[in-house]
């Protein structure tokens, strides 16, 4: 019987969500990587564009501005994505703390039913000395291992919310830092646009 128990409690220890924790992680910084490739394209596309209204001869249906704004619609659909991304994450955690509580309470009912298992074993017994030691050593088994068990449940607990969290702080950090850095480029660049346009007709003139 106490080597059921043993099996038993070891089995409730594994917990298959910190492997997933990983893969999520990995595919969150893929995610980064593939934004951030996105960015460079987009502003690649953004000079061409004010690279060719340089060039050619100023058409009023030609306007690059309303190409720039295509892109920045874009980006911005891509960037509310990410948050969304991020949002999916926190009611993920929420799930799994919901899931959480409900191992617990299995463990509970299990714990239960191993507890009615052995009296009702041990009230079979004949002997009432023998039947008085074994469920004396039978509690102290159950307590002991339930006590181990919701110890690293906590422990684990612990360590899956601070990996969660600095995973999201990271994430909300590296789109704060991609959107400044955009919106600067993309600032910068309708700035020199602009000039370049005032600058343009002097050219001709003179």
């Amino acid at each position: 019987m106490g080597g059921n128990a043993d099996s038993f409690i070891v089995g409730l220890t594994e917990h298959p969500r910190l492997k997933d924790v990983e893969r999520e992680r990995d595919e969150l910084r893929a995610k980064v990587t593939r934004l951030d490739a996105e960015k460079r394209i987009f502003t690649r596309d953004v000079r061409k564009v004010l690279t060719e209204s340089k060039s050619n001869e100023w058409q009023p249906n030609g306007d690059p501005y309303h190409q720039i704004l295509e892109f920045a619609v874009i980006h911005e659909a891509r960037a509310r994505t990410a948050s969304e991304a991020q949002e999916s994450w926190i009611r993920a955690y929420k799930k799994e703390k919901r899931q959480r509580i409900a191992r617990e309470k299995t463990v509970q009912q299990l714990t239960a039913k191993l507890d009615y298992q052995a009296q009702t074993a041990i009230q079979a017994t004949e002997n009432q000395h023998k039947l008085e030691a074994g469920n004396e050593w039978f509690q102290h088994l159950v307590n002991t291992r339930v006590k181990e068990y919701q110890g690293m449940m906590q422990s684990q607990e612990k360590r899956h919310s601070a990996m969660l969290q600095r995973l999201i702080n990271a994430h909300t950090a590296e789109m704060s830092e991609q959107m400044t850095v955009y919106e600067k480029e993309l600032a910068d660049l309708r700035v020199q646009h602009e000039r370049e346009l005032a600058e343009k007709p002097n050219c001709e003139g003179g």
